[in-house]
């Protein structure tokens, strides 16, 4: 297998907010000396959290309702919006119970006016199947499909159920637009075409998977594994399990596009975030057909891996600073600001928080999973490279600030293809 020309992975240190290349990663750190503010007015009533950081950042943590919830702008500025999957559900193999997929996460900064109203879907996690039974697991709400059962027999039924797809969590800008009860339905054709910020949920265990952890014998079965419409089901909404005579067939992922099915497993559903390259929009509100690029032309996975125009929302609402991660990547635990997690295996959160910029920007770690730099990490060295194999079609970025209430952007999965190196 050959090698080819090494990429250049460049870390930028910037004092502005803007834009970077495909491997562009930057740093926006809280102002560390911000006055303490409590969070009156900033959270609408009944969220699962409202609080005040250490730097006084104000935030909100969304928790699933099975409902929406709405968020205004208190006033003019920046924020960042985070979203969490809902998880998949438990299935069965031999009368043994496994997990499903995990949901993905999707993050990004965006600058907004004081009024501006956003609609929070939180998703639900995916029905866990029932052993001996024939009722079908449930689709967890926002988009999951739902889990079938074994039918190979009478006797057997019940030992292969398939899981629900997890939900997908999502949030929705529809600027001026008038709204009926019709219109704020999970799955009303304006609701689903205005999300600008999605992350996929997962699907759930199905019995091809063989008594083996699903993320590891099936990893597309997590949220947000693929961007756009790779192997899903419809806009929105994960397929339904379906009879297949050997096993339950478990609900795909809820998403921005709903995760498939394939024999005894199902995909999970994809992430989307207006202003992240990779993703594509749709066109518009009446019609789900990729919109175009920079060129007028129709865009592709190709086109969309270095034109930005391609992910950007039909309303115009675009983050940057964005992160899309799966769920079998490491991501921010959404109940705690200073901790991680492997994947979200819950119900789906949204977090909003305001934000204040400085200018010490520091990484504490930077790692291309898989592959190692040329030289040795250091935080004051910005640019880095490494040699890929020739056949490798992505790579996957994390790094951790100093500041562990910094926002890092440009992580997460980056697709690569045979050429020059990215600037």
């Amino acid at each position: 297998m050959g090698v080819i020309k090494a990429r250049k992975i460049k870390l930028f240190i910037a004092s502005i907010l803007s834009i970077f290349g495909l491997f562009g990663l930057s740093i926006l750190l809280g102002e560390d000396n911000a006055s303490a503010a409590d969070g009156d007015g900033f959270c609408p009533d009944g969220v699962a959290r409202a609080a005040t950081l250490d730097n006084g950042d104000r935030y909100c943590l969304f928790g699933y309702t099975g409902d929406y919830q709405v968020w205004t702008a208190p006033e003019s500025g920046f924020y960042t919006m985070e979203a969490w999957g809902a998880r998949g559900g438990r299935g069965y193999y031999d009368a043994y119970v496994y997990k499903g997929g995990s949901g993905g996460y999707a993050k990004g900064l965006i600058e907004l006016q004081q009024g501006e109203q956003f609609y929070i879907y939180v998703g639900g996690h995916g029905g866990d199947a029932s052993k001996n039974t024939t009722n079908t697991a449930t689709a967890g709400w926002n988009g999951g499909g739902k889990g079938s059962v074994d039918g190979s027999s009478v006797e057997s039924n019940g030992n292969d159920n398939g899981g629900g797809g997890g939900g997908a969590t999502d949030v929705r800008y529809f600027g001026s637009t008038s709204l009926t009860d019709q219109d704020l339905a999970w799955n009303s054709t304006l609701g689903l075409s205005s999300r600008i910020l999605v992350a996929g949920g997962g699907a759930g265990y199905g019995p091809y998977a063989d008594n083996r952890d699903l993320s590891v014998k099936f990893p597309a079965s997590n949220g947000g594994y693929y961007l756009n419409n790779t192997n899903g089901n419809a806009f929105g909404v994960g397929a339904n399990g379906g009879v297949i005579g050997w096993g339950g067939q478990p609900g795909g992922g809820g998403g921005y596009w709903g995760g498939g099915k394939n024999g005894g497993v199902s995909y999970g559903g994809t992430n989307y975030i207006s202003g992240h390259l990779g993703s594509i929009a749709i066109a518009s509100a009446e019609s789900t057909a990729w919109r175009n690029d920079s060129n007028g032309t129709a865009c592709t996975t190709a086109i969309a891996a270095s034109d930005l125009l391609c992910s950007v929302h039909y309303s115009g609402k675009q983050f940057t600073y964005t992160t899309s991660s799966n769920g079998t990547q490491i991501m921010p635990k959404p109940t705690d600001f200073y901790d991680t997690t492997t994947g979200n295996y819950a119900d789906g959160y949204v977090r909003i928080r305001e934000y204040e910029p400085n200018d010490d920007k520091t990484l504490k770690s930077l790692v291309v999973t898989g592959w190692e730099f040329d030289e040795d990490f250091d935080s004051d060295t910005h640019e880095y490279s490494i040699d890929v194999d020739e056949d490798t079609t992505s790579v996957d970025i994390s790094a951790t600030p100093t500041n562990s209430l910094a926002i890092v952007g440009g992580t997460g999965r980056h697709y690569v293809a045979v050429g020059e190196s990215k600037d």
